[in-house]
Protein backbone atom coordinates (compact mmCIF):
# COMPACT_ATOMS: atom_id res chain seq x y z
CA UNK A 1 0.00 0.00 0.00
CA UNK A 2 1.41 3.78 -0.89
CA UNK A 3 1.73 5.70 1.70
CA UNK A 4 -1.27 8.21 2.24
CA UNK A 5 1.30 11.72 1.91
CA UNK A 6 4.23 10.88 -0.37
CA UNK A 7 5.99 13.82 0.20
CA UNK A 8 6.79 15.65 4.15
CA UNK A 9 4.49 17.80 5.54
CA UNK A 10 5.63 20.42 7.64
CA UNK A 11 2.97 21.28 10.41
CA UNK A 12 4.55 24.39 11.41
CA UNK A 13 3.84 25.92 8.02
CA UNK A 14 0.60 27.32 7.90
CA UNK A 15 -1.58 28.81 4.76
CA UNK A 16 -2.05 31.94 3.33
CA UNK A 17 -4.68 34.37 3.25
CA UNK A 18 -7.03 33.13 1.19
CA UNK A 19 -8.08 36.05 -1.44
CA UNK A 20 -10.43 34.39 -3.91
CA UNK A 21 -13.46 36.89 -3.17
CA UNK A 22 -11.20 39.82 -2.67
CA UNK A 23 -9.22 41.32 0.15
CA UNK A 24 -9.19 40.10 3.94
CA UNK A 25 -10.95 42.40 5.46
CA UNK A 26 -10.59 43.94 9.45
CA UNK A 27 -13.20 43.66 11.79
CA UNK A 28 -13.74 47.44 11.74
CA UNK A 29 -13.75 47.19 7.61
CA UNK A 30 -16.10 44.41 7.68
CA UNK A 31 -18.49 46.26 9.83
CA UNK A 32 -18.18 49.65 7.94
CA UNK A 33 -19.37 47.77 4.44
CA UNK A 34 -21.79 45.99 5.97
CA UNK A 35 -23.54 49.47 7.24
CA UNK A 36 -22.98 50.64 4.04
CA UNK A 37 -25.24 47.55 2.55
CA UNK A 38 -27.70 47.89 5.47
CA UNK A 39 -27.82 51.97 4.26
CA UNK A 40 -28.17 51.34 0.43
CA UNK A 41 -30.81 48.50 1.05
CA UNK A 42 -32.91 50.66 3.60
CA UNK A 43 -32.42 53.04 0.86
CA UNK A 44 -33.28 51.10 -2.39
CA UNK A 45 -36.56 50.09 0.04
CA UNK A 46 -37.85 53.32 0.56
CA UNK A 47 -37.21 54.60 -2.55
CA UNK A 48 -39.18 51.73 -3.92
CA UNK A 49 -41.99 52.75 -1.27
CA UNK A 50 -42.20 56.13 -2.57
CA UNK A 51 -42.26 55.21 -6.49
CA UNK A 52 -44.46 52.28 -5.84
CA UNK A 53 -47.63 54.61 -7.41
CA UNK A 54 -49.45 54.18 -3.99
CA UNK A 55 -49.12 55.91 -0.66
CA UNK A 56 -47.23 53.14 2.01
CA UNK A 57 -48.60 52.71 4.83
CA UNK A 58 -47.21 53.34 8.76
CA UNK A 59 -47.36 49.49 8.47
CA UNK A 60 -45.11 48.82 5.34
CA UNK A 61 -42.95 51.79 6.49
CA UNK A 62 -42.09 50.17 10.41
CA UNK A 63 -41.76 47.11 8.35
CA UNK A 64 -39.00 48.43 6.45
CA UNK A 65 -37.36 49.76 9.62
CA UNK A 66 -37.41 46.49 11.66
CA UNK A 67 -35.98 44.71 8.16
CA UNK A 68 -33.55 46.77 7.78
CA UNK A 69 -31.94 47.82 11.19
CA UNK A 70 -29.44 50.64 10.80
CA UNK A 71 -26.53 51.92 13.47
CA UNK A 72 -26.03 55.60 14.10
CA UNK A 73 -23.33 55.52 11.13
CA UNK A 74 -25.90 54.20 8.53
CA UNK A 75 -28.19 56.29 9.06
CA UNK A 76 -25.64 59.84 9.24
CA UNK A 77 -25.14 58.31 5.75
CA UNK A 78 -28.47 58.68 4.61
CA UNK A 79 -28.81 61.93 6.56
CA UNK A 80 -31.94 60.42 8.56
CA UNK A 81 -30.92 60.85 12.41
CA UNK A 82 -32.08 63.16 14.87
CA UNK A 83 -29.17 65.49 14.10
CA UNK A 84 -30.88 65.86 10.38
CA UNK A 85 -34.69 66.91 11.10
CA UNK A 86 -35.51 69.81 9.45
CA UNK A 87 -36.46 72.97 11.34
CA UNK A 88 -39.99 73.55 11.11
CA UNK A 89 -39.47 77.22 10.01
CA UNK A 90 -38.66 76.99 6.53
CA UNK A 91 -35.50 79.51 5.08
CA UNK A 92 -37.63 80.00 2.07
CA UNK A 93 -40.36 82.12 2.67
CA UNK A 94 -43.65 81.55 0.64
CA UNK A 95 -45.46 84.20 -1.06
CA UNK A 96 -47.83 85.32 1.95
CA UNK A 97 -45.03 85.69 4.16
CA UNK A 98 -43.19 88.27 1.14
CA UNK A 99 -46.15 89.96 1.24
CA UNK A 100 -46.00 90.37 5.09
CA UNK A 101 -42.34 91.14 4.84
CA UNK A 102 -42.99 93.66 2.00
CA UNK A 103 -45.52 95.26 3.96
CA UNK A 104 -43.32 95.19 7.69
CA UNK A 105 -40.85 97.38 5.51
CA UNK A 106 -43.47 100.03 4.01
CA UNK A 107 -44.69 100.33 7.43
CA UNK A 108 -41.13 100.87 8.86
CA UNK A 109 -40.44 103.22 5.77
CA UNK A 110 -43.18 105.56 6.53
CA UNK A 111 -42.13 106.00 10.02
CA UNK A 112 -38.55 106.71 9.35
CA UNK A 113 -39.94 109.32 6.75
CA UNK A 114 -42.25 111.11 9.73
Amino acid sequence: MAPLYPAPVHITRTKGPDTDFGPTLTTAERHRRDELIMARMYGLEMLRHKTGGRPSTDLEIGEVHRRYLLSDHAKALLGIGPEFQEPIVNDIPTDKENLCINRMWIQILRRSWT
